[in-house]
Parts: structure tokens; C-alpha cells; sequence
């Protein structure tokens, strides 16, 4: 359960004295705390060169309180039944449950906590891009406790990060209790699959599923391109590549030009997000390649439009010739809540 609404005096409570309290029970030797911009902070230590050789870097001193203050906030979430853990500066960790976000009573965060935090999680080949840009998406996993989707981002208080729970078990499309024409998918060896929705509507579970299907049924190559990587396929039948943006790929359409050259059978794109990205895309349908992706669109004929309006308007003859051909399926799907809250149904649509 959440807890209740603390007192005015509990909510005045000091970060750092919760933390040393935290420290304590975990038996964690209380470190001091940093306070550094966060590009300094984040960017991996330097290190001179004498004689031509390079010397031992110095020891860099991580707050191992951290990652065990976080962990535990997402075991709660797990326990909670929760899908997300909201952690930004000037406000206590945030749940959400069933759609709803639910406060917690812990200590608000600051944004030396938040940049501890972020220090202890974020990959080093993000940290560049996080300082440049202000945002990166990666993926955080301890095994006692689960998988997780990870946002890290700036905003004018200062920093935050989402973090969305990733199940651990790949789900089966009877599991999801999905319309049987999505196990018919599994069947094409060609041609271009779509999975439409908002954010958060279960695109990503849906093709893991689909995915996974087909693992169980042939022998395929099968290439994902992700950001980032989520589900963690096993090769049963199939064998899985499984690239992530940032780290094995530079973008979906340059992920997609180096999968055509690895000999697939299948392509999972995970979001079809420009012009490029569905050009290849659309490529690989046309070359005999099945090709699996994700389009942000509230419905099916809005997936198509969207597809179409994407390129200038003398080519879209074209693509609406090549989509008449390799296009096969879209599945526009929508979560609702059921009447008593308890947990959310998924509604699709399916053009076929």
C-alpha cells in the first residue's frame, strides 16, 4: 500500500538525513555528498599520459547508498503492481498505479540526489549525448527485482527520470488474451506489420508477443532495432540479434541498412519516427523481408495517412502503390480501464 499522508513535521524531513538513516539500515558507510554541474559530474573521469604510457585512472567513488535507495523503490513499484516510478527534483518518488500516480512519503529529491542517482545508472556511451541534448533512454535491470525502460531528462527544476517496468517473462499472445488473427501474423514470411496506439498502450508487449510467437513456431533470423532494447528474447527456434539505438546503431534507418546485410529473415523496428527510418522500412517489406513496427497513430487508416504524408507529395504515388503490396497488417490498439480500476483491457482494431 501507498503510504498515508505524512505530517507536517515528517515532510519536513531532510534528504540527507533519510538517506544517512537509509545508509545505516543497509550498514553503507555515509558518504558526502557532491555538488557538481551535471555534465561534470556524469563525464568519466581524465587522465594524463606520462612517458607515452597511460597511467591508472584515479579511483572514482560511487555512493553505493544510491543505487540501494533506488532499488528499492522500484521493488516497491513491482510490489505495488505499479507500471512506472517518477523520481524529479522538489518532489517525493511518484508511482504510478492502474493510471493513477500516487505521491509516496519519501523525502522530496534534490538535484545533487538526482545527479548521484543518474551518475550510478546511465550508460558512458549516453553521457555525452544526455549532457548535449538533455535526454537519453536506456535500460536499467537488477535481476532480483526486475527490467525497467529508463528516461533521464532536464527540465527547469533540474532533472528527473521516468522509469517504466519491463516484465521479466517474454508474454505469450494468449497470456495478453489477444483476437486469434494476431497468432495468424506469425505466419507471414514477408511484407510489413504494423502495431499502432499511443503512448503507453502496450505497442511494444504486443510485438514482443507476436515475436515471441514466432520464435516458438520456425527458424528465423530475427534483427531488433530498439530504443532501447526491452523484452530479452531467448533463442528457442529462432536467433535473436537484438541492437540498441546509441550503442550497436547510430539510428533505426542506419540499424535497418546494416540488418539488410546480415541475412533476415525478420526486422523489428521499434518506432518508425521519420522519413528515412520508413523508407528503409518500407525497403526491406519490398525485398522479402518481414518487417515488424511501431507508429504513434490513434487508428489504423491514420497509420497509412501518416506513412503516406510523410514524403513529399511526388512520391507518395509510389508509396501508395508499395504499400498495396507489402503492407499486411495494422493493429491499432487502445488500453481501457475496467469499471472497477482494477486493471486495464486492451481494445484493437484490426486492418488486415
Amino acid at each position: 500500500m501507498i503510504p498515508k499522508e505524512s505530517s507536517k513535521r515528517e515532510k519536513e524531513i531532510n534528504f540527507d538525513s533519510f538517506m544517512l538513516a537509509f545508509s545505516q539500515k543497509e550498514n553503507i558507510k555515509e558518504p558526502p555528498l557532491i555538488d557538481k554541474p551535471i555534465e561534470e559530474l556524469l563525464m568519466p573521469p581524465k587522465f594524463e599520459e606520462e612517458n607515452s604510457l597511460k597511467t591508472t585512472p584515479p579511483e572514482v567513488h560511487i555512493h553505493k547508498k544510491y543505487r540501494s535507495y533506488l532499488d528499492e523503490l522500484l521493488e516497491e513499484v513491482i510490489t505495488l503492481g505499479g507500471s512506472d516510478l517518477h523520481l524529479s527534483c522538489g518532489i517525493s518518488p511518484v508511482f504510478r498505479i492502474n493510471g493513477e500516480l500516487k505521491f509516496s512519503e519519501y523525502p522530496q529529491l534534490t538535484e545533487v540526489n538526482l545527479q548521484e542517482i543518474i551518475s550510478e545508472i546511465l550508460p558512458k556511451n549516453l553521457i555525452s549525448n544526455f549532457g548535449k541534448h538533455g535526454s537519453a533512454d536506456f535500460s536499467y535491470q537488477k535481476s532480483a527485482i526486475g527490467r525497467f525502460r529508463v528516461n533521464a531528462y532536464q527540465h527547469f527544476r533540474g532533472l528527473g527520470l521516468a522509469f517504466r517496468v519491463i516484465p521479466v517473462k517474454v508474454p505469450l499472445l494468449k497470456d495478453l488474451e489477444l483476437p486469434p488473427q494476431i497468432a495468424d501474423l506469425a505466419n507471414y514470411k514477408k511484407g510489413l506489420i504494423l502495431v499502432t496506439g499511443a503512448t503507453g498502450s502496450g505497442k511494444s508487449t504486443t510485438l514482443a508477443a507476436l515475436i515471441n510467437e514466432i520464435n516458438h513456431l520456425r527458424k528465423t533470423h530475427i534483427i531488433t532495432i530498439e530504443d532501447p532494447i526491452e523484452f530479452i528474447h531467448e533463442n528457442k527456434k529462432s536467433h535473436f540479434a537484438q541492437r540498441e539505438l546509441g550503442r550497436d546503431v547510430v539510428s533505426f534507418s542506419d540499424g535497418i541498412r546494416s540488418a539488410l546485410r546480415a541475412d533476415p529473415d525478420i526486422i523489428l523496428v521499434g518506432e518508425m519516427r521519420d522519413l528515412e527510418t520508413v523508407s528503409e522500412a518500407l525497403r526491406a517489406a519490398e525485398s522479402g523481408i518481414l518487417v515488424l513496427a511501431t507508429l504513434h497513430t490513434n487508428s489504423a487508416p491514420k497509420a497509412i495517412d501518416r506513412i503516406i504524408d510523410i514524403f513529399p507529395s511526388k512520391q507518395q504515388p509510389q508509396i501508395r502503390s508499395s504499400l498495396s503490396t507489402s503492407l499486411k497488417a495494422v493493429l491499432a490498439q487502445q488500453l481501457l480501464k475496467r469499471i472497477d480500476a482494477s486493471s486495464w483491457e486492451c481494445r484493437l482494431w484490426i486492418k488486415l
